[in-house]
């Protein structure tokens, strides 16, 4: 749960989303899932949606299969009530042919 301060909420939610982020940049799955809640849920544009410990697999067996030299640039993270946002820019360069 995050903070009642808005501001201490805020500081949280940008650390939480940082932490998970570059987790998936460096392909640290276990890091990645360490983000989410139990049955969390990431669902992905290219790959679907994966819950829980599943996200590791989507990070190791499907991400850095597939892909390399990520980056992950976060923007303006805010969160209210319990809902966090982040304008991102995300990038990589694929390993599959074209």
């Amino acid at each position: 749960m995050l903070a009642d301060d808005p501001m201490e909420s805020i500081m949280e939610f940008k650390t939480l989303i940082q932490q998970m982020t570059q987790a998936a940049v460096r392909g640290d799955g276990p890091g990645v899932v360490a983000c989410f809640c139990e049955n969390g849920i990431y669902h992905d544009v290219f790959y679907g949606e994966f819950r829980g410990s599943a996200i590791i697999n989507l990070i190791e067996g499907h991400f850095h299969r597939d892909g390399k030299d990520f980056q992950w640039d976060l923007y303006d993270a805010i969160e209210q009530n319990g809902i966090g946002y982040a304008r991102y820019v995300f990038s990589y360069a694929s390993k599959l042919g074209s």
